[in-house]
């Protein structure tokens, strides 16, 4: 059976899952290695998973993977852990083009599995899940939500941090329940237990199936024996707010009809901070020779035992003579997947050397060297799964990007809106302006303290404290909103929003300006330092890039007027000007 086209996992924009019937005691099942290459290629999807009993064991799996990495389709497995209890195996996988394994985890340890699986399975299941991290496949957990394993969830979270904290996908199983049904909790518990784990996890988190967000008492609307039950066959929608969700990727949204009847049933969408940047480690492993596109030249063949290209990058060494001699740098991050990082580094070729003093990055154009990649790298068929070869820009980080930003605001006129001010990004700018008498200038932040340091530096500024999403302002009551470097702050994005548009005049302008994630290459006492002394923890609650923003923005009354998106020739930093349609 071939599966439809789905967005999932929140690693692949698009995925087609093949049920390919893998099963060794049956040869006459197998399904040919072309024939599952020719439905893929049909569709061209972004990854292609493959599941169906043991597909591991497939006599021509090795091909599958190859025919798929050749043509830039990721390729992904869906099985039970004692599948990759073979380093050998997996090993090969790897080689083969194996980017991703879905593991279905019933249980998190000893006791836990084998209460629901049976005696002995544990030992190798979590051999396999240990392979699988150390060949740097990137890992989901699937687990099925039994009563045994949801008092358990302490213990998963120990078993997460172990593997390199990997996506947790939960899903409510609906087989056998009226047999066994003390087996089966209700979806309240289900509800509150996940919501309970994501706050607390480090990783990625989402649920398959049953909506994260229903709030305790009201999940039980979505089992089959409730009268008010509503199937997800006849159609789904998705709110606005659900865009800035963890869960967004996966979940189908609410059942047509739910929304007439209860009204809006959600509790918030599933969010917490995250990490705004990750770290790049220098090591003591160093090359000579150039990239060559298209080839296995040693930025491809130079990798030592253990490291994983696509979480590697070698950087040209500055006091480099004859020879051009490069640095290999990997990065442990636990907070963004291997495809998150290649797209971050690789496609839209940021990377930052750190050469601040202090435990934090406090001036970006002063602190930080932009990294550019090599110009073979750019055009070579083998980046995506290559460490890469950076070497030290011309041009300064950040100053187009602020030169740009800085053209955009000095043309305002009247009312303006400072969302997120600080201590007064383009101080400068604003400045000129209010001596010309060209704008009034207003500046919202949740910092007091930034807020009395803007007062002095600017007296004419009208300063308020608090957040955005619940701030009371007049209807209509400003010409233009500029939001610098802070919509990754904001807790819901969808109030924040609702308000954005309510007090912004029709024809009145929106500037954003954030940035992706910042990919930092350090020195191994920096990373230390940093990780030990940075103040603050996580406070981001997104990474949004230019296109996922324009993408939310598009339930709103906004029309794109200038957009400058990221890419290998700009600093991380992208820049959207909106113009408010209607009154």
């Amino acid at each position: 059976m071939w599966g439809k086209r789905t967005k999932i996992l929140g690693i692949s924009r698009e995925t087609l899952t093949i049920e390919t019937m893998f099963e060794p005691s049956r040869k006459e099942s197998f399904l040919p290695a072309e024939k599952i290459l020719k439905k893929a290629l049909a569709g061209t999807p972004d990854m292609v998973l493959l599941s169906g009993r043991t597909p591991v064991r497939h006599p021509e799996i090795i091909k599958i993977l190859r025919g798929l990495k050749a043509v830039g389709i990721q390729a992904g497995l869906i099985c039970g852990g004692v599948s990759f209890s073979d380093a050998g195996t997996v090993s090969k996988l790897k080689s083969a083009g194996l980017d991703l394994a879905v593991v279905v985890l019933p249980g998190f340890s000893g006791l836990g599995y084998e209460e629901i699986c049976g005696r002995d399975l544990w030992p190798p299941v979590r051999q396999g899940l240990s392979n699988l991290v150390e060949q740097g496949i990137d890992l989901v957990l699937d687990i099925p939500v039994f009563m045994p394993n949801l008092a358990l969830l302490g213990e998963l979270k120990k078993l997460c941090m172990d593997l390199n904290t990997p996506l947790v996908r939960f899903f409510y199983p609906r087989i056998d329940q009226a047999r066994t049904p003390q087996r089966y909790p209700r979806l309240t518990l289900v509800a509150r237990a996940v919501r309970t784990f994501a706050a607390h996890y480090e990783g990625r988190v989402c649920v398959r199936g049953v909506p994260a967000c229903f709030p305790v008492g009201r999940a039980h609307r979505f089992q089959d024996e409730d009268d008010n039950f509503f199937p997800w066959e006849n159609g789904t929608q998705k709110l606005a707010a659900c865009t800035e969700c963890l869960d967004f990727s996966t979940c189908r949204g609410i059942p047509d009809g739910y929304l007439e009847l209860h009204g809006v049933p959600y509790s918030g969408p599933l969010v917490k901070p995250v990490s705004s940047s990750f770290d790049f480690i220098e090591t003591d492993q160093r090359l000579a020779g150039s990239p060559v596109p298209g080839t296995a030249c040693f930025a491809v063949s130079g990798i030592p035992k253990g490291y994983v290209p696509e979480r590697c990058v070698f950087i040209k060494e500055s006091s480099a003579a004859s020879k051009q001699n490069w640095r290999l740098y990997h990065t442990d991050s636990r907070d963004f997947a291997t495809k998150q990082i290649v797209d971050i580094t690789k496609h839209n070729g940021q990377l930052y050397l750190d050469a601040s003093h202090g435990p934090t990055v406090t001036d970006f154009a002063r602190e930080l060297q932009r990294l550019k990649l090599h110009e073979a790298c750019r055009h070579c068929e083998l980046l995506s799964t290559c460490p890469g070869c950076f070497m030290p820009a011309t041009s300064p980080a950040f100053h187009e990007e602020s030169q740009v930003i800085a053209d955009l605001i000095s043309r305002l006129h009247g009312r303006v809106l400072d969302v997120g001010a600080g201590e007064g990004y383009y101080r400068e700018t604003i400045k000129t302006l209010l001596k010309a008498g060209r704008i009034e200038y207003h500046a919202l932040d949740p910092e007091d303290t930034s807020l009395q340091s803007l007062l002095q530096a600017l007296p004419q500024v009208r300063v308020y404290s608090g957040m955005i999403e619940n701030a009371k302002l007049p209807v209509a009551g400003f010409d233009h909103v500029i939001a610098i470097r802070s919509i990754n702050h904001f807790r819901s994005l969808h109030h924040a929003f609702n308000n954005i548009e309510r007090i912004l005049k029709g024809g009145g302008t929106l500037l954003v300006t954030d940035g992706l994630a910042l990919p930092l290459a350090r020195t191994r006492d920096k990373v230390l330092q940093a990780r030990s002394l940075a103040p603050g923890g996580f406070q981001h609650h997104r990474n949004f890039s230019s296109h996922q923003f324009i993408k939310f923005l598009s339930a709103y009354p906004f029309e794109v007027i200038f957009h400058r998106p990221v890419g290998p020739e700009t600093s991380n930093e992208w820049v959207v000007l909106a113009r408010k349609t209607g009154k």
